[in-house]
């Protein structure tokens, strides 16, 4: 008989043969099914605002979790968020060319699964945050030199350029982008684990400036300063600063290109606050000594490096709407003042899988997330010192299967199941002393609907 996420699994899928195909006939004018926003024109403002330059835009995701087994415990939880924003072309809006303005919101209500039914370190989902309302970003973007050059000033994020996978953004990549439910093939958890306040991704962005150069159609270069230290009360400027730096080759992306597009990244990023050592103090004695004085040890600044590659291994169909794509994530932190040191990530996704379903994208993915040398020393000195069986910490690693469906083109139903292997990397279980949490199955069910 099979497992309850397996029947989870082959129900949706079930469901989802029966569901009639949802790509319209480019040659017929799009109906209520095929248009991007379920408001359409809004009555002609949409188009009224677009040739003034002006585009807003309103999305909700709403979604359901089940603990099914292990973890902290079984049950559900509900929550989503909303976002909103507006985006300004100055050239269409009659004032000058190359430059856009943006301003979005962001609200989150319910309660999410990370901490409640997981325990893990990254959360199974994307959307997970405290709740309520904040301003998100807030920014003017100034191209250059034929587009060569941009400059970005204000609120802003570095997951939406920095880090993170943009494969997919473009239909003719296969449509992957942030496909996965789970936080953490979006932001790496080791950044956010490595930096105050998680670093300048969703729900904060921080005030900051990103400088974006592309000499030609195969190589990017881009600088990023962020502020260090992320608040929920927007323009703030404490905490540091953060820098990052990001080199990018483009292949087969220009205009003449036949063969299949990739993406190769090489990055860094530096924090200049001063980071406490994870398992020595000031005199160098463990901190899990009874002698230790309980200072811990301060290092200048913090670190890591990484790399990333997107690319599009097939693709076919006679529109070559049907894809298969494949990304990779490597990122390292010196373990010593961070708590984990190690992150690989690597995901296939495949769009257009049911025939008839080309603007579906089903996924499977894994990541693993290593805790850090002096984490692990710590937890071996914590036992010698007490005499007592304690959990040693090692790796946190989540395995996911999605499907993303289009059920309009303004609506969107994704079913995720989702193995967490050593939840927390080895957290103890509060229920079973000297014990870890249990390895852990979850499944969620995410809506979103662009207005």
């Amino acid at each position: 008989m099979p497992s309850r996420p397996a029947t989870l699994a082959l129900i949706c899928f079930a469901a989802l043969s029966l569901a009639a195909p949802a790509r319209a006939d480019d040659s017929q004018e799009k109906g209520f099914w095929e248009r991007e926003t379920l408001l359409g024109d809004a009555g002609g403002l949409r188009p009224a605002l677009a040739a003034k330059g002006v585009t807003i835009s309103l999305s909700l995701t709403g979604e359901a979790w089940r603990g099914l087994s292990g973890g902290q415990r079984r049950g559900t939880r509900t929550g989503g968020m909303g976002l909103a924003s507006i985006a300004v072309d100055t050239e269409k809006a009659g004032l000058w060319g190359g430059g856009k303005l943006f301003v979005s919101g962001v609200a989150t209500f319910g309660r999410f699964p990370g901490a409640e039914l997981v325990g893990g370190i990254q959360s199974p989902t994307s959307n997970e945050a405290p709740r309520g309302a904040l301003l998100y970003e807030a920014w003017y973007d100034q191209s250059f030199a034929d587009k060569k050059v941009s400059l970005r000033l204000g609120q802003i994020r570095a997951d939406t350029e920095f880090l993170t996978s943009t494969y997919g953004e473009s239909e003719d990549w296969g449509g992957a982008g942030m496909l996965f439910a789970n936080a953490s093939f979006g932001f790496p958890g080791i950044f956010g684990l490595a930096l105050p306040g998680g670093g300048p991704a969703y729900p904060l962005a921080t005030p900051g400036a990103r400088l974006k150069l592309a000499p030609d159609d195969a190589w990017r270069f881009q600088l990023g300063l962020f502020n260090g230290t992320p608040r929920r009360s927007a323009f703030g400027f404490s905490g540091g600063a953060l820098a990052m730096a990001e080199v990018q080759h483009l292949r087969n992306q220009g205009e003449d290109d036949k063969g299949l597009p990739g993406m190769y990244r090489l990055g860094t990023w530096f924090h200049n606050q001063r980071f406490a050592s994870i398992a020595t103090d000031v005199a160098g004695r463990s901190l899990a000594d009874p002698l230790s004085n309980g200072l811990p040890r301060r290092h200048a600044g913090n670190w890591g490096i990484y790399v990333m590659a997107d690319q599009l291994l097939f693709q076919t169909g006679e529109e070559r709407t049907q894809s298969i794509g494949a990304s990779a994530r490597l990122m390292a932190a010196p373990g010593d003042r961070n708590a984990a040191d190690l992150q690989a990530t690597f995901a296939l996704t495949w769009k257009g899988a049911i025939p008839g379903r080309d603007d579906d994208t089903a996924g499977i993915g894994v990541t693993i997330l290593r805790m850090g040398s002096a984490a692990r020393a710590l937890d071996r000195d914590s036992q010698a010192f007490t005499g007592t069986i304690t959990p040693l910490r090692g790796n946190e690693t989540v395995l996911e299967a999605t499907y993303q469906i289009a059920l309009a083109g303004w609506w969107q139903l994704q079913p995720s199941l989702q193995y967490i292997v050593r939840p927390g990397a080895g957290l103890a279980d509060p229920n079973r002393p000297g014990r870890t949490l249990r390895d852990a199955w979850v499944f969620g069910l995410r809506s979103t609907i662009a207005f």
